[in-house]
C-alpha cells in the first residue's frame, strides 16, 4: 500500500443500512492503521451512489492534507502559548472543532466564502435589513450570495472541478472568475474579455511590478484613479501607473481603437456586467427581484464596484462593512456551532408512520446534541432546526421545507410543503392559478429528512470593538485626487474612511480609503456613516438631507499621454 493515503468504502445500500460499510472499515483499518478510511454512509447517509460516493472521496483526498495542516497549526498555537480551542468553518457556515473538521475534512469546502455570508448577515440584521444580495470580490474570484428574511441560502451540495459532485448541505454560493487579478484581453473575434483567467498573486496585476505583462481589473481601476497608487492596499511599494497605461493601451486600447481611458472603462463595464449577471442568477432566476433587496459589497475589491451594480440592478441601498477586506474572516468568528444530520425515507408521505418521523427526528437530536456539547465551548443556548425535502410523486427536484417544532403530523407537514412549493412555483397569489388544486391528487414523497443542531455563541457585536473616530470631516480629508469620471478628468475629494466621524453624510463622486478596500462613490450616489462604522449607500433620493459635505470636486486637466 506504499504511498496510498486514503481508502473510501462504498457499498450500494449503505444508506438503507450501514453495519456493512461500518464492518469493512473496521477491518480496513486494523489492516492498515496509518491510512485514512472513509465509509461514505458517515459522510452521507442517502442514496444516488455515484453523488454519495463521489463525496465520499473527496473527503478522503483532501483529509491527509487537512489533519496535518490542522495538527501543525495546533502545535505552532501551543507553542505560541495558546490555550483555547481552534474551530474551523463549515461550508453550512457553522463552527466544528478541529479534531471533528479532521474527519469531515470535505465539510469545509467554501468555508471562506460561508463565513463572508455569516458576517454579512450579522452586519445587515444590526442595521435592519434582511434581505440581502452578499458579493465577495478577491483577487480572483466572486462569490455571490441571498440572505433571506435574515437567513443565508442553501443548497444540496456543489461541484467541483471536472464535475464532481459534493452533496453536503452548505451555504449557496455562486462563484464567478472575476476578481482584482482578472486579466483583460481582445479574444480574436474582437471582443473584450475580463477572466475567467487570472494574474493570481504572482506576478499579479502589471502595476505590481512583479513581471506582470496583461492588464487586468486592478489596472484598470489604476489607471482611471479609483485605487491611489501611493498608498496600495496590501502592498508596501507604490504602484506603476504608466505600466499598466501602457500594458491597456496595447492590448485593449489599440485592439479596438480606444483611448487608454476609454479602454479602461471598457474593461470595468465588461467585468461589471459579468458580476451583475451572477447576481442576476442567484436572485431573478430564482424568482426574487434584486429590487427587494440590499446590495452588501465586501473583499478587497467589492466596494470598488458598489455604485455600478446598485444602478445597474435598480437596487437602492448597499451597504459596505466597517473592514470589507477581511469580513470573511469576521464571520468565522462570529460562527455559531452546527452539527447538520440527514437520514433517507424515499417514501410517501402517507404511507409514513408519524411515530417513525418523531423517532427519527429524535435519533437527530440525541446524536446532534451531544456533538454540539460535546465540543465543550460556552454556549448561551441549544436551537434545534427541522427540515423535510419532499417533492411530488415523479418529479427530480426537491423542495426543501422547514418543519415546525413539537408533534407533527402528515397533514402539517403537507401544508407546509405547498406552502413552499407555491412560494417556489406558484404564479398567481390569488389562487396561484390553480396550481394548487392542480397538484392535489399527486402523493408528495418524502426522500430526506434533515436536523440541524446549532450551538448559539456568547453575540459578538462588532460595532462594540470599533473605536468611535474622534476627528472631523476635514480631518478625514486627504486631498483631491484626479479620477477620470464620464469621459473627463475631475479632481474628486478624498477621504480616509476610518477617520470619518460617525452620522457623515458624502456625496459622490469620492473616493474613501482604508487599509484593506477602496470604495467609490460614483456621480448619483451617496453614502452615510453608520453607528458602527459601516457604509449605508443609497442613491441621493433615498437619503434625507444628504448634501455635499465639501464642495471639492472641480473639473481637472486630462494628464498627458
Amino acid at each position: 500500500m506504499a504511498g496510498v493515503e486514503g481508502i473510501v468504502v462504498a457499498f450500494l445500500n449503505s444508506y438503507a443500512n450501514v453495519a456493512h460499510e461500518r464492518e469493512a472499515k473496521a477491518i480496513l483499518e486494523r489492516q492498515w492503521p496509518d491510512i485514512y478510511v472513509v465509509a461514505s454512509s458517515e459522510i452521507l447517509p442517502v442514496f444516488r451512489e455515484f453523488e454519495r460516493t463521489s463525496t465520499a472521496v473527496v473527503n478522503a483526498y483532501v483529509q491527509p492534507v487537512v489533519s496535518r495542516y490542522l495538527a501543525h497549526l495546533e502545535d505552532r498555537l501551543s507553542s505560541s502559548g495558546y490555550c483555547r480551542d481552534l474551530l474551523i468553518v463549515q461550508s453550512n457556515g457553522g463552527m466544528l472543532s478541529s479534531r471533528a473538521a479532521r474527519n469531515l475534512a470535505v465539510g469545509t469546502i467554501l468555508s471562506g466564502p460561508a463565513g463572508g455570508v455569516i458576517a454579512a448577515t450579522r452586519i445587515a440584521a444590526e442595521s435592519g435589513t434582511r434581505n440581502l444580495i452578499a458579493y465577495d470580490m478577491g483577487g480572483t474570484s466572486l462569490d455571490v450570495s441571498l440572505v433571506l428574511d435574515g437567513e443565508p441560502s442553501t443548497s444540496n451540495g456543489t461541484e467541483l472541478d471536472f464535475g464532481v459532485p459534493v452533496m453536503l448541505s452548505m451555504i449557496d454560493i455562486h462563484t464567478l472568475g472575476a476578481g482584482g487579478g482578472s486579466v483583460a484581453a481582445v479574444d480574436p473575434g474582437g471582443i473584450l474579455q475580463v477572466g475567467p483567467r487570472s494574474a493570481g498573486a504572482e506576478p499579479g496585476p502589471v502595476c505590481y511590478g512583479r513581471g506582470g505583462t496583461e492588464p487586468t481589473l486592478t489596472d484598470a481601476h489604476v489607471v482611471l484613479g479609483r485605487i491611489n497608487p501611493d498608498a496600495p492596499i496590501a502592498h508596501r511599494r507604490s504602484l506603476d501607473v504608466d505600466a499598466s497605461r501602457s500594458a491597456i493601451g496595447e492590448h485593449v486600447g489599440q485592439p479596438l481603437g480606444l483611448s487608454i481611458e476609454a479602454a479602461a472603462e471598457a474593461i470595468l463595464a465588461v467585468a461589471n456586467n459579468r458580476i451583475a449577471g451572477a447576481i442576476r442568477r442567484v436572485s431573478i432566476d430564482r424568482g426574487h427581484d434584486p429590487r427587494d433587496f440590499a446590495l452588501f459589497a465586501f473583499g478587497g475589491g467589492g466596494p470598488l464596484m458598489i455604485s455600478f451594480l446598485m444602478r445597474e440592478l435598480g437596487v437602492d441601498r448597499g451597504i459596505v462593512p466597517v473592514y470589507p477586506g477581511i469580513a470573511s474572516a469576521w464571520g468565522c468568528s462570529i460562527s455559531n456551532l452546527r452539527r447538520d444530520l440527514v437520514s433517507m425515507v424515499n417514501r410517501r408521505l402517507s404511507d409514513f408512520d408519524t411515530s417513525d418521523l418523531k423517532t427519527r427526528f429524535e435519533a437527530h437530536e440525541e446524536e446532534g446534541m451531544a456533538f454540539v456539547k460535546g465540543e465543550g465551548l460556552a454556549l448561551e443556548r441549544l436551537v434545534v432546526q427541522h427540515k423535510a425535502d419532499l417533492s411530488y410523486e415523479g418529479q427530480t427536484h426537491v423542495i426543501r421545507t422547514p418543519l415546525p417544532s413539537g408533534d407533527l403530523t402528515s397533514e402539517v407537514v403537507e401544508e407546509h410543503f405547498k406552502k413552499a412549493y407555491l412560494r417556489y412555483y406558484g404564479h398567481d397569489e390569488a389562487g396561484f392559478g390553480g396550481l394548487e388544486t392542480l397538484l392535489d391528487e399527486i402523493p408528495i414523497i418524502v426522500l430526506n429528512l434533515r436536523t440541524s443542531v446549532i450551538g448559539i455563541r456568547p453575540d459578538i457585536v462588532l460595532k462594540n470593538l470599533i473605536p468611535r473616530p474622534s476627528t472631523s470631516l476635514q480631518d478625514a480629508h486627504l486631498g483631491q485626487r484626479s479620477v477620470y469620471v464620464k469621459d473627463e478628468y475631475l479632481s474628486v475629494p478624498t477621504y480616509a474612511r476610518m477617520r470619518l466621524p460617525w452620522g457623515t453624510d458624502l456625496k459622490g463622486p469620492a473616493v474613501l480609503e482604508q487599509s484593506d478596500a477602496t470604495v467609490w462613490l460614483d456621480h448619483g450616489i451617496s453614502a452615510q456613516v453608520d453607528d458602527g462604522g459601516n457604509l449605508i449607500v443609497s442613491s441621493d433620493q433615498q437619503v434625507d438631507g444628504c448634501v455635499p459635505s465639501l464642495d471639492l470636486m472641480t473639473p481637472d486637466r486630462k494628464p498627458s499621454e
